[in-house]
C-alpha cells in the first residue's frame, strides 16, 4: 500500500463501518475467574445496578402480575375462553417490554463491564436497538424451544451457541440473524465454558436466596456482569463499541493498537518542518 509521505503518522483511522466487528479474537477465560471479576466491578456502583436491574425486573413483571391479579381475583373459572384470551393477550404483551428491557440491561452491563460509569437510565435506553432485539429473541426462542422438544441435550447446546446473540444486536449492531451466527460462530469451542459459568451463576444466585433472598439484589446483576465479561472475551471486545455499534477508537496514535509508524519517520528535525505533521522521511 503507498504512503502518504507528507501524511502525519498519528492520526487515528476512522471509524469502522456500523456493524463491523472490531474484536481482536477470542481471548482466554475460566468461569470462577468472570465472576470474581464481575463482583469487583459491581461493587463501586452497586447501588445503581442494583436499582436498575430491580426497577427493569419490575417492569418485566407487569403483565405478569396483571395476569396473576385476574386469576386470583375468581373473576373467570378455571377452563374459561375468556381466561385463556387474558393470557394470551398479556403473553403478547410481556414478550416487547422484555426485549426493550433485556437491550436496557444488555447495555448497562456493557458499561459495568468495561469499567464505565453506569446509569441508572441505561436500562430504559433500549428503544433504539427494540426492534432488533425483538426479533432475535423471538428466533432464538423457537431454536432453543424446538431443541428442547427435540431432546434436552439439543436444547441445551442451542442455548449457549445463541445465548450471546443480544450482546451482538446491542455492541455490534447486528441484526437478528445475523447477531444468532455470530454468537453460534464463536461459541463454538467456549460453550463447556459457558455452561460451567450458568453453573456457577446458578450457584451465586442459589446463595443469594438462602441469604433471606437480600442476596439477589447482588447475585442477579453479578451475574449478568459476568454472562458480559464471557462475551467481550469470547468476541475480543474487550474495549468494545459505545452502544450503537461502533468499535472503540483511540483519538491518538497507539503504536499497540495500530503499530509503529513506517520506517523513515523519525522526529523532526530542530525547529520542525513546519505545517501539519512531520513532512518527508530523510532523504525524500
Amino acid at each position: 500500500m503507498n504512503q502518504n509521505p507528507y501524511a502525519t503518522p498519528y492520526a487515528a483511522p476512522p471509524p469502522p463501518p456500523m456493524g463491523m466487528p472490531t474484536g481482536s479474537g477470542p481471548l482466554p477465560w475460566t468461569p470462577s475467574d468472570l465472576i470474581g471479576r464481575a463482583w469487583n466491578l459491581f461493587k463501586p456502583y452497586w447501588l445503581v445496578v442494583v436499582s436498575a436491574v430491580f426497577v427493569g425486573g419490575l417492569v418485566e413483571q407487569v403483565p405478569n402480575g396483571i395476569q396473576q391479579g385476574i386469576i386470583a381475583s375468581g373473576t373467570f373459572e378455571p377452563g374459561d375462553p375468556a381466561l385463556a384470551g387474558v393470557q394470551l393477550v398479556t403473553s403478547l404483551v410481556a414478550f416487547p417490554i422484555q426485549a426493550f428491557i433485556q437491550a436496557g440491561m444488555v447495555r448497562l452491563s456493557l458499561t459495568v463491564a468495561r469499567g464505565g460509569t453506569p446509569s441508572f437510565g441505561e436500562v430504559f435506553s433500549g428503544g433504539p436497538k427494540f426492534l432488533p432485539m425483538l426479533g432475535t429473541l423471538f428466533l432464538t426462542g423457537i431454536v432453543v424451544g424446538f431443541g428442547f422438544l427435540a431432546c434436552i441435550v439439543p436444547g441445551v447446546i442451542a442455548y449457549y451457541g445463541l445465548m450471546l446473540a443480544p450482546y451482538y444486536v446491542i455492541d455490534q449492531n447486528l441484526g437478528p440473524v445475523e447477531a444468532m451466527k455470530a454468537s453460534w460462530r464463536d461459541t463454538q469451542g467456549q460453550k463447556m465454558n459457558l455452561f460451567v459459568l450458568g453453573l456457577l451463576g446458578g450457584l451465586v444466585v442459589i446463595l443469594g436466596l438462602l441469604a433471606c433472598g437480600v442476596g439477589l439484589f447482588a447475585a442477579v446483576p453479578v451475574v449478568l456482569v459476568a454472562n458480559t465479561l464471557a462475551y467481550m472475551h469470547i468476541s475480543g471486545r474487550m474495549a468494545g463499541g459505545d452502544g450503537y455499534g461502533y468499535g472503540q477508537q483511540p483519538d491518538v496514535y497507539s503504536q499497540a493498537a495500530y503499530g509503529a509508524p513506517p520506517a523513515g519517520y523519525g522526529p523532526p528535525p530542530p525547529g520542525g518542518f513546519g505545517g501539519g505533521g512531520y513532512g518527508p522521511p530523510p532523504g525524500y
